[in-house]
């Protein structure tokens, strides 16, 4: 549960407003003790503005700013949860104090970003039974309604103090934060026909807004996905939603920004988009990558693309760093010369431990062939988590178990493009990937282990 509210508290994000690039000042407080690195990106397209190296004591020094936004602000040396939500204007100064956690001083629109925070991820914990226990949808939808309204009367108690700006960020990021979880509920925890009234908020969602004033890009796409989805009983195929796209939304320019968001999300996290998912093939989104890459808002998607081509058919696979049980190093090129077949899982992951039996009964059936190898690698950031379930569970496994260590998992993450798991990657004998977005093991996987076993056993 909290893996899902700290989720839902970070899809609650925006970008506003628009002004000529400006350098302006930042104070930061270092009262840790500690150097540390400052981490600030717009959490609308998920890019990084700034990277700041921080000195112990008080830090003043420049930071560019291209328009104003709502920015993630995180530390390298505090964990994710530490991470806030500051509304930057090219036309003030901010002070930052990094101490146990980050806040910023004196400044009311990121107090009452805290406090909306702070009220949703209790409303969360609060409806947790109604929201998970039953499917009384009109409830849920009332109850996220409430609290929408008493945290629209709370910023408008503070009007006076607050510019217009500022109203209108913390007006949009309420508005568009419970939309945001809405649409989470509905489409993807309880998979409500697009038919029913539960989303009857979706009509107060305008798909033609200037995209620099939308809180989260993705409710243009699942509103359009709704409208999409009450025409048709599926999606038919990717290049077909991304042409409804561009019908429903004229200005070609708004359009492209909102298709790269769509195959952003689609590549990077097809379980939010599972009807699109089913659709998809990996020919179709080579095709669209490069059809986006020569129009306007490329860099919306440009490096998801780029690490979703590079784990295409052919390419060399990443060498990774990974221990066995015994705590030995192990490294993907030891295995050269067999097939290797990898479960990237973690023991936190229930849909990872239901289809381990799969992968383990793929793996006793090929135990004496001598041309494959079948590795089931954790990203489990506790090392000892994952000895003691492996020890209590999967003693009996033909397959080998290999950890990642948690200063590689981001590397490996990211050169194997693992941004979900369970997820399956086919390695051939010469290093270069086979596939690396398999994600049922027995359906996708075993017709290519047996038609790549069937080419090397004849050479």
């Amino acid at each position: 549960m909290k893996n899902f509210i700290s989720l839902v508290s970070l899809l609650l994000v925006l970008l506003i407003g628009c002004t000529s690039h400006q350098t302006k000042n930042l104070i930061i407080h270092n009262n840790s003790g500690k150097t540390d690195t400052l981490f600030i990106s717009d959490m609308a397209n998920d890019t990084l503005i700034n990277k700041i190296t921080l000195d112990t004591g008080i830090n003043s020094l420049p930071i560019k700013l291209p328009h104003n936004l709502l920015a993630s602000v995180s530390s390298n040396n505090l964990s994710d949860r530490a991470t806030i939500l500051s509304y930057f204007k090219t036309t003030e100064y901010k002070t930052i104090v990094v101490d146990n956690a980050i806040k910023t001083k004196n400044n009311t629109c990121d107090s009452l970003l805290t406090y909306i925070s702070t009220t949703t991820n209790k409303a969360l914990a609060k409806n947790q039974r109604l929201i998970f226990g039953t499917n009384d949808h009109q409830a849920t939808y009332n109850a996220f309604d409430s609290l929408r309204n008493n945290q629209l009367k709370a910023i408008r108690v503070h009007h006076d103090v607050l510019t217009d700006a500022e109203m209108a960020v913390l007006t949009t990021r309420i508005n568009e934060g419970i939309n945001s979880f809405l649409f989470f509920y509905g489409r993807i925890l309880k998979e409500v026909v697009h038919g029913d009234p539960f989303y009857e908020f979706v009509k107060e969602i305008d798909i033609h807004k200037p995209q620099k004033q939308v809180i989260y890009p993705l409710n243009i796409v699942y509103t359009l996905e709704h409208q999409y989805l009450k025409l048709n009983d599926t999606v038919a195929s990717v290049r077909d939603f991304v042409g409804f796209m561009r019908e429903e939304i004229k200005d070609s320019n708004q359009s492209n920004f909102y298709v790269n968001q769509y195959l952003k999300q689609l590549i990077d996290r097809p379980s939010q988009l599972p009807k699109h998912a089913k659709a998809a093939s990996g020919s179709t989104l080579k095709e669209l990558i490069k059809e986006q890459s020569l129009k306007p808002y490329y860099y919306v998607l440009k490096r998801t693309a780029n690490d979703f081509l590079a784990t295409q058919a052919g390419e060399k696979a990443y060498n990774f760093i990974a221990t066995n049980l015994k705590g030995d190093t192990i490294q993907l090129n030891q295995y050269s010369g067999k097939i290797i077949f990898i479960d990237n899982w973690a023991t936190w992951c229930g849909p990872c431990i239901e289809k381990r039996p799969i992968f383990d009964s793929l793996a006793t059936a090929y135990a004496e062939n001598q041309h494959i190898t079948f590795l089931a690698i954790s990203v489990d950031e506790d090392q000892q988590k994952w000895k003691n379930y492996v020890a209590r569970k999967l003693m009996n496994s033909s397959a080998t178990d290999l950890h990642i260590p948690e200063d590689q998992i981001k590397n490996y993450r990211e050169n194997l493009f693992i941004s979900f798991i369970p997820k399956y990657t086919l390695i051939d004998r010469d290093g270069t990937l086979i596939n690396a977005n398999i994600s049922d093991p027995l359906q996708e996987a075993l017709p290519l282990i047996t038609k790549h076993l069937n080419t090397t056993e004849m050479q």
